[in-house]
């Protein structure tokens, strides 16, 4: 199953590094970007993370929240978060349910592929992005226009 833009986000709470995230009351103070990646400390979901990261002061002055979720267990995710300096919740779905309700579930069932969603304060995707590439500068300038007219229009 896919969410597509336009419609809305399946709402989740998962155990993160910051405590308990949930969608539902995140919503409610802004635009939301949920960052699904592979695994901990492999080199590609370094690259992806880093580059929120580094623009985790521009989204915050967005009005922007963060939340990355991959299927390791918090005390990876907490190791992980220090040794990267990531800024923003990491967030556990060892079941998984959360990556196959966003329909980002890999081929083999095991982990998600390495996407993007941004969500309104209404609960409505704006943006899906299911096969993020981090070098990829058009997908990164997509995603951050939209953040843009969303932030203004709020």
């Amino acid at each position: 199953m896919e969410v597509l833009e336009g419609e809305a986000a399946p709402l989740f709470c998962l155990t993160s590094t910051a405590g308990e995230f949930c969608l539902e009351s995140k919503i409610n103070h802004g635009l939301v970007l949920i960052i699904f990646y592979t695994n901990d400390f492999t080199p590609s979901c370094k690259r992806v993370l880093g580059i929120f990261t580094e623009e985790f002061k521009w989204l915050e002055s967005m009005g922007v929240e963060l939340v990355g979720i991959s299927k390791e267990g918090i005390d990876s995710h907490i190791e992980f978060a220090n040794q990267c300096d990531i800024p923003f919740p990491l967030a556990s779905d060892p079941d998984l349910s959360v990556i196959s309700a966003y329909g980002v579930l890999d081929d083999d069932g095991v982990a998600a592929h390495r996407s993007v969603f941004c969500v309104s304060k209404t609960g409505a995707i704006l943006h899906a992005n299911r096969f993020f590439q981090s070098g990829n500068v058009d997908q990164l300038i997509e995603l951050f226009q939209i953040i843009e007219e969303a932030s203004a229009n709020d």
